[in-house]
């Protein structure tokens, strides 16, 4: 186990992530004036927001994602390039307890906050023992799986019909 962590360190390695809400508002068409409509009523919530209304209450009140409605927006920890890319690119760039300007994706109108970053690391053999334990044991039961499909098919006799 301790060799294959050391030849697949990288593999194991924890990558940036955040923690962050959003508030998304869809439009009701690709029309100009619908998109420019949703746009300007997530300018209206975030106005709120930045008056002092609470973020979580206002995902729930508003948002047309389902996180909104069940997490205050919450969508729990990201980690790099799990996102759409609009989406992505703005949350790693943004500091912790901040609210970003509106961002459009191809998902609609979105308002985020970020309240949590953790950067990237190196595993430890300890942190990643669970995990290649895991994977050799899938690893060695697939090739005994294999072995004993290909000694089937050597004693196999297909007849046609």
């Amino acid at each position: 186990m301790k060799s294959h962590f050391e030849t697949h360190r990288q593999e194991y390695r924890k990558s940036d992530r955040v923690q962050v809400q959003h508030i998304l508002i869809t439009s009701a068409s690709d029309k100009k004036a619908d998109r420019e409509s949703a746009k300007s009523r997530l300018f209206e919530i975030k106005k709120e927001i930045e008056d002092g209304a609470d973020f979580a209450d206002m995902a729930a009140a508003y948002s047309d994602c389902p996180s909104g409605k069940q997490t205050g927006g919450s969508l729990g920890w990201v980690s790099k390039g799990t996102m759409v890319s609009e989406f992505d690119n703005v949350i790693f760039d943004m500091e912790v307890s901040s609210l970003s300007s509106i961002v459009e994706s191809p998902l609609g109108f979105h308002l985020i906050r970020k309240t949590a970053h953790e950067k990237g690391a190196e595993a430890t053999y300890d942190e990643a023992r669970e995990n290649i334990r895991n994977f050799l044991r899938h690893a060695k039961r697939g090739a005994a799986i294999s072995a004993y499909v290909e000694e089937l098919r050597g004693k196999a006799v297909i007849e046609e019909s």
